[in-house]
C-alpha cells in the first residue's frame, strides 16, 4: 500500500487503473473508499490516485487540522508520488483543497472537478451548520471544528485558477446553489452542472456524477 511522508504527515493513497493520472480527494469524515463507484468506471481510462486526507482513513493525525496545511500536505504528496499535472477531482472538503491547490500551485493541476465546494463557512446551509454546531457542543471534534470555522477563500482569488474547471452540485445539496454559482462566476471559463434530486454526497457515492465527469475529462483529450 503506497504511503508518503509529507510535512510530517503520513499520507495514504490507492492506485487503480491505467492512463492519464486523476487524483481523487474525499470529503470531511470520509476516506478514499467513498470514490469506489466512480473509480470502477474511471479506472478504465484513467490511473486513479485516491488519497486519504490528513486525519482521515489510513493517513496520520496531525496536531492541528486546517485546510491550508491539509492542502500543503496533499500537494507535496503529489510531488513525492511523481504526479505531473494530474486532473483533480475533489468532493466537499476535497473540493476545497482542490480549489486552494489550483490557486496556489497552478503548475500541479491540469484540470479541476470541484463537487460540493464552499469557500466560506457560511457557504453551507444554515440548517446544516446548526446541526454541526449542536454535534460539536455535545462532543468537540477537530473535523467538526474545521467545518464550522473554515475555509476562508476570497472569491477574488478564484480568478487565479487557470485549469479547466467543472463545478458540480446537487439540487438538494447543503451548499446553496447561489454559492456554487458565485464560485463559477469567479473562475474564468468554468462549467457548472446541477444534478437533479441529488444531495450533497449522493451523486458521488452512487456514481451518477460520471455523466458529467467523463465528458468533461474526455473534452480535455485525457484518453
Amino acid at each position: 500500500m503506497p504511503f508518503v511522508k509529507s510535512f510530517g504527515d503520513t499520507i495514504y493513497y490507492k492506485i487503480t487503473g491505467w492512463g492519464k493520472p486523476l487524483v481523487l480527494l474525499h470529503g470531511n469524515g470520509g476516506d478514499h473508499t467513498k470514490f469506489d463507484a466512480l473509480i470502477s468506471r474511471l479506472s478504465i481510462h484513467w490511473e486513479c490516485y485516491a488519497f486519504d486526507s490528513p486525519a482521515h482513513g489510513l493517513s496520520s493525525e496531525p496536531e492541528a487540522l486546517h485546510y491550508d496545511s491539509m492542502m500543503e500536505s496533499i500537494a507535496e504528496a503529489l510531488r513525492i508520488a511523481g504526479l505531473e499535472k494530474p486532473a483533480v477531482l475533489g468532493f466537499s472538503d476535497g473540493a476545497i483543497i482542490g480549489l486552494m491547490m489550483a490557486i496556489k500551485y497552478p503548475q500541479l493541476v491540469s484540470a479541476l472537478i470541484a463537487a460540493g465546494a464552499n469557500t466560506i463557512p457560511d457557504g453551507v446551509s444554515p440548517r446544516f451548520r446548526r446541526m454541526a454546531k449542536r454535534d460539536y457542543n455535545r462532543a468537540p471534534e477537530s473535523k467538526l471544528a474545521l467545518l464550522l470555522n473554515e475555509p476562508h477563500i476570497p472569491l477574488s482569488s478564484l480568478a487565479e485558477i487557470k485549469a479547466p474547471t467543472l463545478l458540480l452540485t446537487g439540487s438538494r445539496d447543503i451548499i446553496p446553489l447561489a454559492h456554487t454559482k458565485a464560485i463559477a462566476r469567479h473562475i474564468q471559463g468554468s462549467k457548472m452542472a446541477v444534478l437533479n434530486g441529488e444531495s450533497h454526497s449522493s451523486y458521488i457515492h452512487n456514481g451518477r456524477a460520471l455523466h458529467y465527469i467523463v465528458p468533461f475529462l474526455e473534452s480535455l483529450s485525457y484518453i
